[in-house]
């Protein structure tokens, strides 16, 4: 069993929180950066163990785990000879939707230091929707009073998924929606608080069905102390997780329907693409039509401050998009679709961003902000101004640090219902 760590009392609230990742802050995307924060900011007031599945980068995240916060890499390797328990475990996977793979749920119930860790928890946080298919095979989660920290409603993706797809592909995925649905709705409402990103997805799991009291924890953003100048001139840029589906769905239909009309009526613009491991399908783009493909970058700000315009083309995907938040907050005029400007364009005042209904009607988006330096730095200005006080770094930690004020509230809850 891990001992306490140095400096936490025992009357500190005992957190034990499951996720799929260790997080490091040179994680490479957006959920594994909130995840850092969050449990770093938790670590200042209470004692904090994070599970995760052992995997090559969870390992060489260790080094960068958060002050104050333990962890616990969980062996999930094939034991040898488990060829039909993993054909069985499969086609149950198969019919959930909703899992993070046999492997990980295997590996969980063999682990008896981690089940013990979260028997001994006073609250267990499950981070990512995926992850609370944990609570059919571990009994100790039905023991206790566990948090889902959901960064979106993983139903949503894949309803927009269904409706991308084609033929044979999208019946598939329709079924596969209707159970997901029922799983993520079952599963959310054994938890005896939510917690999400934003006031969206609240109302969107609250359309669904799921009575669980919920928190609006906004994301805990870290922008640059002083951002370059609006309205500079520059690149298009996207930068994100360039392996993540829906965000290579989005920039190849980006590269098809909308970066050529740009490119016609502004022929020396380039669009250059950051983010880590971009798969063959966007480094096949590199070099064509000005779009540059440059893959992981440790340091983002000069990939932000060479911007002039940044672009969001998401089609697929849920949740509240933290890479348009980023970009507000250096500073940068931001074109995104319907799915990118969700859970922001409402919240957000008017003219901090701009919001497509088709290419085209991006594509002139782009153009005219290319052109017009006035209204570049108009619209970066102002949504500077609303991101640096809306998710303020050390507004949103204080937020994080007093969620377990009560430290008994839940415990209460779990043992009464």
């Amino acid at each position: 069993m891990d001992d306490i760590p140095a400096g936490k009392e025992e009357t500190d609230v005992r957190i034990v929180c499951i996720a799929p990742y260790v997080p490091g802050e040179l994680i490479g995307h957006a959920g594994g950066a909130f995840l850092h924060r969050y449990l770093g900011a938790l670590a200042e007031e209470h004692e904090v163990h994070l599970l995760a599945p052992e995997s090559p980068d969870n390992i060489a995240f260790l080094p960068q785990t958060p002050k104050g916060v333990s962890v616990h890499v969980v062996d999930c390797r094939q034991p040898r000879g488990d060829s039909l328990q993993r054909r069985w475990w499969n086609a149950r996977n198969a019919a959930r939707g909703l899992t993070p793979g046999w492997q990980v749920l295997q590996g969980f119930r063999r682990d008896r230091s981690a089940r013990a860790l979260i028997a001994s928890a006073d609250v267990v946080e499950i981070q990512w929707t995926q992850m609370l298919a944990l609570v059919d095979v571990l009994p100790e989660l039905r023991a206790v009073p566990v948090v889902a920290v959901a960064l979106d409603i993983v139903t949503q993706s894949f309803q927009r998924r269904a409706a991308t797809a084609s033929g044979r592909n999208r019946l598939i995925l329709r079924w596969l929606t209707r159970r997901v649905g029922r799983q993520e709705r079952r599963l959310l409402n054994s938890c005896v608080q939510l917690r999400v990103l934003s006031g969206k997805d609240a109302r969107l799991a609250a359309a669904m069905g799921v009575r669980t009291p919920t928190d609006v924890i906004p994301p805990i953003l870290v922008g640059p102390a002083v951002p370059a100048p609006a309205g500079r001139p520059g690149v298009v840029a996207c930068i994100g997780a360039l392996w993540r589906p829906e965000n290579v769905d989005g920039l190849l239909w980006f590269a098809r329907e909308v970066w050529p009309e740009v490119r016609r009526q502004r022929p020396a613009e380039q669009l250059v693409l950051t983010g880590a491991s971009p798969p063959a399908e966007l480094t096949a783009l590199d070099g064509a039509h000005g779009i540059v493909v440059e893959g992981f970058r440790a340091d983002l700000r000069p990939a932000f401050d060479r911007a002039g315009v940044f672009v969001v083309p998401l089609r697929q995907g849920a949740g509240i998009k933290v890479k348009v938040l980023e970009a507000m907050l250096h500073r940068l005029p931001v074109v995104t679709t319907q799915v990118g400007a969700e859970g922001i364009h409402d919240e957000a005042p008017p003219g901090a961003m701009l919001v497509a209904a088709d290419g085209l009607g991006m594509a002139a988006m782009i153009v005219d902000l290319l052109e017009h330096a006035e209204r570049r730095a108009a619209m970066a200005e102002a949504a500077w101004r609303w991101a640096s006080v809306q998710f303020a770094q050390a507004r949103v930690e204080g937020r994080v640090r007093e969620l377990y004020a009560d430290g008994g509230r839940l415990s209460a809850q779990a043992r009464s219902s």
